[in-house]
C-alpha cells in the first residue's frame, strides 16, 4: 500500500521471489510504477499494480484470500502518517 513508484515492491519481488500486490492512489505514481516494472523486466504476474484507495485495496485483497485460497503474509504501508487509519480494515 502507498507503494509510490514501487521501490519496496521491486525489492520484495527480487529478493524473496514472491508475488507482490502494489497499490498507490496517486495516478502519477501508478504510471511510473508500471513504467518501473517494465524497465526492470518484471514478469507480468509477479508484481500486480493497482491504482485504488487504500481501504478498497485492503478489502479487495482480503476478498481474494477468502475466494481464491490465496495466502498473504505481509502488508507494507509506506506512509507512516496514515497507517493507523487503515488498521480498521483488517480482521
Amino acid at each position: 500500500m502507498f507503494c509510490g513508484v514501487g521501490p519496496f515492491s521491486l525489492y520484495c519481488w527480487s529478493h524473496k521471489n514472491c508475488s507482490v500486490y502494489a497499490n498507490d492512489l496517486n495516478p502519477h505514481c501508478f504510471h511510473y510504477l508500471k513504467q518501473n516494472l517494465d524497465l526492470n523486466k518484471v514478469p507480468n504476474n509477479k508484481i500486480n499494480p493497482f491504482n485504488m484507495d487504500g481501504g478498497e485495496f485492503i478489502k479487495y485483497l482480503l476478498e481474494r484470500v477468502d475466494e481464491d485460497d490465496c495466502h498473504i503474509d505481509h502488508f507494507y504501508m509506506n506512509l507512516p502518517a496514515l497507517n493507523i487509519e487503515f488498521l480498521t480494515f483488517f480482521r
